[in-house]
Protein backbone atom coordinates (compact mmCIF):
# COMPACT_ATOMS: atom_id res chain seq x y z
CA UNK A 1 0.00 0.00 0.00
CA UNK A 2 2.54 2.30 0.34
CA UNK A 3 4.31 1.46 -2.68
CA UNK A 4 1.19 2.57 -4.29
CA UNK A 5 0.52 5.94 -2.12
CA UNK A 6 4.61 7.04 -3.63
CA UNK A 7 3.94 6.08 -7.08
CA UNK A 8 0.75 8.21 -7.42
CA UNK A 9 2.09 11.77 -5.04
CA UNK A 10 5.21 10.99 -7.76
CA UNK A 11 2.49 11.26 -10.54
CA UNK A 12 0.33 13.74 -8.74
CA UNK A 13 3.68 16.32 -8.63
CA UNK A 14 4.60 14.97 -12.73
CA UNK A 15 1.01 16.04 -13.66
CA UNK A 16 1.26 19.73 -11.55
CA UNK A 17 4.62 20.43 -13.01
CA UNK A 18 3.35 19.81 -16.73
CA UNK A 19 0.27 22.23 -16.35
CA UNK A 20 2.13 24.69 -14.53
CA UNK A 21 4.65 24.66 -17.67
CA UNK A 22 1.84 24.69 -19.89
CA UNK A 23 0.43 27.79 -18.32
CA UNK A 24 3.80 29.57 -18.55
CA UNK A 25 3.92 28.86 -22.37
CA UNK A 26 0.55 29.99 -22.82
CA UNK A 27 1.21 33.36 -20.68
CA UNK A 28 4.78 33.38 -22.88
CA UNK A 29 3.01 33.27 -26.39
CA UNK A 30 0.24 35.48 -25.44
CA UNK A 31 2.43 38.26 -24.34
CA UNK A 32 5.10 37.77 -27.31
CA UNK A 33 2.49 38.13 -29.78
CA UNK A 34 0.91 41.02 -28.23
CA UNK A 35 3.90 42.95 -28.93
CA UNK A 36 4.89 41.48 -32.14
CA UNK A 37 1.59 42.20 -33.69
CA UNK A 38 2.02 45.85 -31.90
CA UNK A 39 5.59 46.54 -33.83
CA UNK A 40 4.19 45.27 -37.39
CA UNK A 41 1.47 47.92 -36.99
CA UNK A 42 2.93 50.97 -38.42
CA UNK A 43 5.91 49.11 -40.60
CA UNK A 44 4.43 49.60 -43.86
CA UNK A 45 3.56 53.07 -44.11
CA UNK A 46 6.81 54.44 -42.28
CA UNK A 47 8.78 52.20 -44.69
CA UNK A 48 6.79 53.44 -47.73
CA UNK A 49 7.76 57.15 -46.15
CA UNK A 50 11.28 56.25 -45.73
CA UNK A 51 11.54 54.71 -49.72
CA UNK A 52 9.96 57.83 -51.17
CA UNK A 53 12.14 60.13 -49.08
CA UNK A 54 14.87 57.75 -50.49
CA UNK A 55 13.70 58.50 -53.83
CA UNK A 56 12.87 62.32 -53.45
CA UNK A 57 17.23 62.98 -52.81
CA UNK A 58 17.94 60.14 -55.16
CA UNK A 59 16.08 62.44 -58.19
CA UNK A 60 17.60 65.29 -57.09
CA UNK A 61 20.73 64.02 -56.96
CA UNK A 62 20.52 61.94 -60.61
CA UNK A 63 18.72 65.27 -62.45
CA UNK A 64 22.23 67.48 -60.67
CA UNK A 65 19.97 69.68 -58.09
CA UNK A 66 22.05 68.91 -55.72
CA UNK A 67 25.31 69.55 -56.86
CA UNK A 68 24.46 73.31 -57.44
CA UNK A 69 24.30 73.92 -53.31
CA UNK A 70 21.10 76.63 -54.10
CA UNK A 71 19.14 76.25 -51.69
CA UNK A 72 16.27 77.97 -53.11
CA UNK A 73 16.34 75.47 -56.06
CA UNK A 74 16.86 72.10 -54.05
CA UNK A 75 13.66 73.57 -52.07
CA UNK A 76 11.67 74.11 -54.97
CA UNK A 77 12.48 70.59 -56.96
CA UNK A 78 11.86 69.18 -53.47
CA UNK A 79 8.16 70.93 -53.15
CA UNK A 80 7.71 69.55 -57.02
CA UNK A 81 8.14 65.93 -55.84
CA UNK A 82 6.86 65.64 -52.38
CA UNK A 83 2.95 64.75 -52.01
CA UNK A 84 1.14 67.74 -49.90
CA UNK A 85 0.88 65.75 -46.88
CA UNK A 86 4.36 65.31 -46.15
CA UNK A 87 7.36 67.54 -45.06
CA UNK A 88 10.54 67.37 -45.49
CA UNK A 89 13.94 68.69 -44.45
CA UNK A 90 17.49 68.25 -46.70
CA UNK A 91 21.01 69.05 -45.04
CA UNK A 92 23.99 69.27 -47.24
CA UNK A 93 26.80 68.89 -45.85
CA UNK A 94 30.19 69.36 -48.68
CA UNK A 95 33.98 70.28 -48.94
CA UNK A 96 32.83 72.33 -51.79
CA UNK A 97 30.92 74.53 -49.26
CA UNK A 98 31.67 75.04 -45.90
CA UNK A 99 28.08 75.72 -45.15
CA UNK A 100 25.23 74.22 -44.38
CA UNK A 101 22.92 74.49 -46.78
CA UNK A 102 19.23 73.68 -45.12
CA UNK A 103 16.53 73.26 -47.43
CA UNK A 104 12.92 72.82 -45.66
CA UNK A 105 8.96 72.97 -46.69
CA UNK A 106 7.08 75.72 -45.03
CA UNK A 107 5.82 73.36 -42.02
CA UNK A 108 8.55 72.08 -39.39
CA UNK A 109 7.52 69.04 -38.00
CA UNK A 110 5.21 69.12 -35.35
CA UNK A 111 5.45 67.61 -31.91
CA UNK A 112 5.55 63.75 -31.03
CA UNK A 113 5.29 63.27 -35.20
CA UNK A 114 7.36 60.38 -36.49
CA UNK A 115 10.02 61.41 -38.33
CA UNK A 116 12.31 59.80 -40.30
CA UNK A 117 15.99 60.28 -41.59
CA UNK A 118 18.43 58.98 -44.19
CA UNK A 119 21.82 59.81 -45.67
CA UNK A 120 22.48 60.03 -49.33
CA UNK A 121 26.14 60.73 -50.11
CA UNK A 122 27.26 62.12 -53.59
CA UNK A 123 29.50 63.89 -55.74
CA UNK A 124 30.01 67.47 -57.39
CA UNK A 125 32.58 68.19 -59.32
CA UNK A 126 33.81 71.81 -60.40
CA UNK A 127 36.29 71.44 -63.31
CA UNK A 128 38.93 68.31 -62.38
CA UNK A 129 38.22 68.59 -58.78
CA UNK A 130 35.50 66.24 -56.91
CA UNK A 131 34.05 67.56 -53.59
CA UNK A 132 32.51 64.41 -51.58
CA UNK A 133 29.25 65.38 -50.36
CA UNK A 134 25.78 64.32 -47.71
CA UNK A 135 22.65 64.98 -48.00
CA UNK A 136 20.83 64.07 -44.81
CA UNK A 137 17.11 64.16 -44.78
CA UNK A 138 14.27 64.03 -42.44
CA UNK A 139 10.57 63.73 -43.46
CA UNK A 140 7.34 63.59 -41.72
CA UNK A 141 3.69 63.14 -42.53
CA UNK A 142 1.90 66.44 -41.71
Amino acid sequence: MKVITLINKKAFILSLDVAIGVILVFILLTGSSFFFLRANEDFIPNLQMLRFASDVVTVLDADGTLKTFDNAQIKSGMISLLPENYGMRITINSTYSNNLIIAETDTAPLERRFIISGKRFFYASSGTVVYPSLASFEVWQE
